[in-house]
Formats: structure tokens, sequence, C-alpha cells
């Protein structure tokens, strides 16, 4: 058979077998999605999950001719994901055509969602590397070694299939997210909702699989290692692991989210704490006993930048309530507002 349309190799090129495999591997999953969208529309079936991924489809046989060797090396982990979420989108249509297992059906559905949220999140995720934090290298190699980990666990629940594949790629991407919303992104507004947005589906397909009757304790087991390796990282004291994992002993996702609210929490306070030292340094520790000299130093405009800076990122982050604002303030004489209310020294525009 001879492959044409988008993504067709020229004959010229050294990759073009290469490539025309790849795309081989595409037409297939879109004759695939095509037949099962034409059978949905038959039946007056809801079809849209399998149209998103044909779309995908096309688009990832667009790029394919014209990518660069390395581009085409990423393509090909982006291939293996989308042919195994159209296989899923394709048994999910085939049931609803059918109209046979509505159970079935209502499965494979949250787990195509699932599967698919915890996908482009693993496909996205070096748009986040700004946020990271790190107190010294020792830290940032073992998140890394914990990405990579994740990474694999998240392309086997691929490869694997069905429910119980997408549950482990989902839980794969989730933990992902919870160890960059600790180190340094739970102050990232977007971030966070998709982090809100993998919890949600990743949960919803658990809970379809207990209601199916499927085994997800070796999912649980998963999940409570990767959280003990989080908090570590962290810091935290294996009391500290315990006793959290014990007040959510039935859903390990639950003591997940509990800990990136905790860290949240804790974000306004560590800025706030930053203030203090920008505010520090920039005071004359021999005349800092005179107010009117932090005054002075406060409106300039290297140390009312370097305020203005963190306080966008607090309001960013939905820091209002004023009295704990207060009490954490810089001594000095210097009261730091919240973010409703104007800041000394801040110019405002």
């Amino acid at each position: 058979m001879t492959v044409s349309g988008p993504g067709h190799p020229a004959s010229d090129d050294p990759l073009a077998s290469e490539r025309l495999a790849m795309v081989g591997q595409l037409v297939v999953a879109q004759f695939d999605l095509e037949t099962a969208i034409a059978a949905l529309t038959r039946s007056g079936g809801d079809a849209v999950t399998a149209q998103t991924q044909l779309q995908n489809i096309t688009q990832l046989r667009q790029q394919i001719g014209t990518a660069s060797p390395t581009a085409l090396a990423t393509l090909r982990s982006e291939i293996v994901a989308a042919v195994a979420q159209s296989h899923s989108a394709v048994q999910e249509a085939r049931t609803a055509a059918h109209g046979t297992d509505g159970e079935g059906a209502a499965l494979a559905s949250l787990a195509s969602r699932a599967q698919s949220q915890a996908t482009a999140f693993m496909r996205d995720l070096h748009q986040y590397d700004g946020l990271l934090q790190f107190e010294n290298d020792a830290e940032r190699d073992a998140y890394r070694q914990r990405a990579e980990e994740r990474r694999r666990q998240h392309d086997a629940g691929i490869a694997e299939g069905g429910p119980e594949g997408a549950l482990k790629a989902s839980g794969a991407a989730y933990g992902q997210a919870v160890d960059l919303a600790v180190h340094g992104g739970s102050g990232d507004p977007a971030l966070m909702r998709r982090v809100d947005e993998l919890a949600a589906s990743t949960a919803a397909l658990r809970a379809g699989m207990i209601r199916d009757g499927k085994d997800v304790s070796k999912f649980d087991e998963n999940m409570r290692d990767d959280l003990r390796a989080i908090m570590r990282s962290k810091g935290k004291s294996d009391a500290e692991i315990d006793a959290l994992l014990a007040a959510h002993p039935d859903n390990p996702m639950d003591a997940m989210k509990a800990f990136v609210q905790q860290d949240r929490a804790s974000f306004t306070d560590r800025e706030l704490d930053s203030i203090k030292a920008k505010v520090e340094r920039g005071v004359d520790t021999a005349t800092a006993s005179t107010e009117h000299v932090v005054e002075s130093r406060l409106a300039s405009p290297a140390t009312s930048n370097a305020i203005a800076d963190v306080v966008a990122k607090l309001r960013a982050s939905g820091v209002t309530d004023a009295a704990k604002v207060a009490d954490a303030a810089p001594a000095h004489g210097v009261t730091l507002q919240n973010a409703s209310a104007p800041v000394p020294g801040v110019a405002h525009h």
C-alpha cells in the first residue's frame, strides 16, 4: 500500500523509511477512527472523543514530513500515545454505537478523558521548567529521576491500554504534577488548574473502576510510594508522612491533594520571608534604626521593584488576608498591605 497525503516523506530523505513507518501507524489509526465516527453518526451517538483523537492524528501526520531528526525522535513517543488513545476511543465508540455494555462504555469514557489529560500534561511538562525551585543540585537531580520514572510509567500505561493502563498513565502524570507543584509551581494559577483537573479525572476513573469491580490496590500502592518520595524530597519526616497517609486511609490521592494544599498555604509565608530579606538587604544597617531612612530606602527604584515583583506573585496566588499579611510584615516600622490595598513605597500603575 502506498501512503500519501499529509506527512508523506520525500523520496530522497535519508529518514524517509522511518517517516513512512510512522505515517503508516497513524493512517491505520485514522481509518479506524473514521469508521468509528461514521458508526456513531448513524446511531446518533456522541462522537466528540473520537473526533478529537482524529484531529490529533491528523496534526501528527502533518508534522512528520517536515520534522527535523531531533523533532522526529520526540514525535515517536507522541505517536505511540496517540495510537493507543485512538484505540481506546475506537473501542468506546464501537460500544456506544452498538448500544451494549452501558457501564463499560461509561468506564471507557472516563479512561479516555483521564488518559488524554495525562498525556497532554506529560507532553507539556517542560514548559513549566522555569517555575522549578531547588535547594541544591542533588535535589534537582532527584526530581529529574522521579520525573523520568513517571514518564516510563505513563508510557507503559498507554501501551497497556484499557482502563487499567489509563489509570496507570494518569496516576503517573498526577504524581508528576504534584511534584512540580511543591517544587515551585504552586504559585502559578494556570498550572494549579491543570493539577486540579488531573486530580479530578484520575479520581473519577479510579472511582469508576471500583464501581466496575476492578482492583485498584496496585494503583493506590504506587500513589503512596510516590507521595512518600515527594514528601521526603521536601524534608518531611517519616512520622509526618505516615500521619498524612493515615488521615486518608481509603484513598492516597486525597493525601496527595492535602499535601499540595499545605504547600500552597505556605507559599504566602515563603514569599513574605523573601520580601523581608529584600527589604533588609536594601537598608543601610548603620542607620536602620531611623524610620525615615527605612522609608527612603523602600522608596528607591531598586527596592521598590524588588518588593513589587514579589507582591505581584502574592497577588497572582490569591493572597487577600490582610490580618495574616500584617502579622508577618517586616520590621523597621514597615507594614505590608494585602493584595487589595496600596503597598508603601511601591509605585502603582
